[in-house]
């Protein structure tokens, strides 16, 4: 796992899509709405119908949507 931090409108969205495209994985952005609901209602069956490395983008709005759901 690789935790990409930083400030906010400085490419870490381009940086890590283009990562994933490189190396061939998805990229899941919890931007999307639908990612972010399947993440919240079934976080459990979100990662477990993950079968191979991806990367996911915006985790924190997880954190967000159940702090104010």
């Amino acid at each position: 796992m690789v935790l990409l931090n930083g400030a906010r409108q400085t490419g870490k969205s381009t940086l890590i899509q283009s990562l994933a495209a490189s190396e061939g994985r998805r990229y899941f952005t919890l931007d999307d709405q639908a990612v972010l609901a399947a993440a919240t209602s079934d976080p459990a069956g979100f990662i477990a119908g993950i079968n191979s490395a991806v990367a996911l983008d915006e985790v924190q709005r997880v954190l967000a949507y159940q702090s104010c759901g």
